[in-house]
């Protein structure tokens, strides 16, 4: 069947029913377009679908019930009369992936990394290069005709030259086909790669067998970065021997794949600096922490902490390093608030939003105040009168705000002795750690006044924990107060389950902190207004796991980590992150699973609007005893029913 005479068949063979959904919603059994999908869960019912009918494609997953890894793609390639198979992925099975691609497989999809356009066009693609596959090798007739007709980039190479090349080769390349026949092929493989694309054609050309479909990068003439796929084969080509390439453009998928990474990359470093700062209750520690954390992650020749003081209305220096030598940051005397766009540092706090700064010399232009400092530690006042005064000195800069229940109480600064020495993507990375460094500092400065005051411990500590909380709210300002009502209803459950007040305190506690987790998880998953990918899922998912890992290394008089490590968990095991069920999840654990659900769902969510609290009791109860204990459900049921119970508020009664 050809990819335009009728409806391709799709045989989708995959166990995960989200998954299965997903993709059967994309494709619409021929709603959306071409396409008509059976759905099998096993590799058995793969192969007896196989056995009754032909395929246009085949969408496989590799982990099956009864089948796991390449075996599962080889005995599918063995019985599909050359249909193309497409593989289905984990984000980090990228290497599985290229061995199943060298196995027999037509191309590979990263779940969670793709959409609707992406996964037809896809499957059009994956169906055209299987058919043109077939054309190459009936005829050299059928050669020429692909190159007006195919999707991709087709190219004959003969003695190392291009000898034809289709129009979509245009496209790829970045240059017309009369300035690409007749040039040497290597010429438009970037230099990094060409040498194993030689190689491989090289040996191809021998005879011998060399993997056939791999990726490489282009050379384009536009200098944009591009990736391509290339299939290649061995032909006769006007009676002498001869390469065929067919390329695909996916450059798309590896820059989907790389910000994904880089997602990953910059929660991994936030959590790891939230954890090394668990437990610093010291400024000048929790400088240092900073300090050696972020110079590991970005260039820091110059590394400033700067405090603001918002009823004085000035600007001093906390920490100050310069080319790895710290000073005295007294030394450094206070910079007055400057007005509306002006000062760096100024425009940081009266935006709250961060800023890169590629041309420091340029920027410190519209700055009043300035201190320079040189090698041997003096500190100098005043604007240089030329750019040649800088040689040697700063020359770009990021700057984050340090926010605090939405308010700045300071700004953290790395420096660069390069011009435009940084990426866009790092003031991301660096405001994120900026966020921690405001909590730490805080929870430090907590921690003294509680040390001073020894008769306000528990106010203090009640601080701390307001702090954290209030501190996971300005991440996420669509669920702010969400700890804290969350935090109410778990204590009036646990008082109407007649709990002691030390286990009822310790509930609370827990409660008021139980997402730090989502600290590390970027501001534009947690905002966003639409369905989650499979991976932003993960991510969300991960905060149950990175809260444990935070507050496991503070001393609290209760099992706080513990709890908050098991509030997504489910009597059933259907919960996460380790599928606890029954008794094995703790009872303080089990009180906030009910009183997180039931104040989510009665609350807005920037996906969804308030489903409204009738909706949130009939959801646990509906659920009680399969994932809710019945007893907290029971006493939260009488809470509201009985006591007249207000989230937002005192008991009406």
């Amino acid at each position: 069947m050809g990819p335009t005479q009728s409806l391709l068949e799709i045989l989708l063979v995959e166990d995960n029913p989200g998954d299965a959904r997903l993709i059967q919603t994309y494709l619409g059994n021929g709603a959306r377009g071409p396409f008509r999908l059976l759905t099998v869960d096993r590799l058995g019912h793969a192969l007896e679908a196989l056995g009754e009918g032909p395929h246009d494609a085949i969408l496989l997953d590799l982990g099956l019930p009864d089948s796991q890894g390449l075996e599962t793609l080889d005995r599918v390639t063995a019985c599909c009369n050359g249909a193309p198979v497409i593989v289905l992925t984990g984000l980090n099975d990228e290497d599985l992936a290229l061995q199943a691609i060298q196995r027999g497989a037509q191309d590979y999809l990263p779940k969670g990394g793709f959409d609707e356009e992406l996964l037809a066009r896809t499957i059009r693609y994956a169906v055209e290069r299987s058919l043109a596959e077939e054309s190459i090798r009936a005829s050299e007739e059928r050669y020429r005709n692909l190159f007006s007709q195919a999707n991709e980039a087709v190219l004959v190479v003969q003695d190392e030259k291009i000898l034809q090349a289709n129009p979509k080769t245009e496209e790829l390349f970045g240059k017309p086909l009369a300035e690409i026949i007749g040039q040497p092929f290597a010429d438009f493989v970037c230099p990094k790669d060409r040498e194993m694309v030689l190689d491989r054609h090289r040996r191809r050309m021998r005879g011998e067998d060399p993997p056939h479909r791999y990726e490489f990068r282009i050379q384009a003439a536009d200098q944009t970065p591009r990736w391509a796929d290339v299939s290649t084969g061995r032909i006769e080509w006007d009676g002498r021997t001869a390469g065929l390439a067919l390329l695909t453009d996916i450059s798309e998928r590896k820059a989907a794949r790389a910000k994904t990474e880089s997602l990953l990359d910059r929660q991994t470093a936030i959590n790891e600096l939230a954890l090394a700062l668990g437990t610093a209750t010291e400024p000048e520690k929790v400088y240092r922490v900073l300090y050696d954390r972020i110079r590991a992650l970005l260039t820091a020749d110059g590394f400033i902490v700067s405090l603001y003081n918002a009823e004085a209305r000035e600007i001093r220096a906390g920490f100050v390093v310069t080319q790895e030598t710290e000073h005295d940051a007294s030394d450094f005397p206070p910079i007055p608030l400057e007005e509306e766009g002006c000062g760096t540092q100024s425009q940081v706090i009266r935006s709250k939003r961060g800023m890169y700064i590629p041309d420091w010399i340029e920027a410190m232009s519209r700055t009043r105040t300035h201190y320079k400092i040189h090698d041997d530690g003096c500190i100098e006042e005043g604007h240089p009168e030329s750019r040649e005064e800088w040689e040697g000195s700063v020359q770009s800069a990021l700057l984050a705000p340090m926010l605090s229940q939405g308010e700045v109480i300071g700004v953290l600064q790395v420096q660069s002795r390069t011009l435009n020495g940084y990426r866009e993507e790092d003031l991301a990375l660096l405001g994120g750690l900026a966020n921690v460094a405001a909590i730490a500092l805080r929870n430090a400065q907590l921690v003294h006044e509680s040390r001073a005051q020894a008769g306000q411990l528990r106010d203090a500590f009640d601080g701390i924990v307001r702090t954290v909380a209030a501190a996971v709210e300005t991440r996420d300002p669509y669920t702010a107060g969400h700890q804290q009502r969350v935090a109410r209803l778990a204590v009036g459950i646990a008082e109407t389950l007649g709990l002691s007040d030390e286990t009822i305190e310790g509930v609370r506690v827990a409660s008021l902190v139980h997402d730090i987790g989502k600290l590390g998880i970027p501001a534009e998953i947690l905002a966003k207004p639409g369905r989650l990918t499979d991976t932003e899922f993960e991510i969300i998912q991960a905060h149950a796991e990175n809260a444990f890992r935070i507050l496991g290394s503070i001393e609290f008089p209760w099992p706080i980590a513990e709890v908050v490590y098991q509030h997504h968990e489910r009597l059933d095991g259907s919960g996460y992150p380790r599928g606890l069920s029954n008794e094995g999840i703790c009872l303080e654990a089990r009180i906030m699973a009910v009183a997180d659900v039931v104040e989510a769902m009665a609350s807005h969510r920037p996906y969804r609007p308030a489903l409204g609290l009738d909706r949130a009791l009939e959801e646990i109860g509906s659920k009680k005893g399969a994932k809710f204990d019945p007893q907290v459900v029971e006493a939260c049921e009488a809470l509201f029913w009985e006591r007249g119970f207000l989230l937002d508020g005192e008991a009406a009664g």
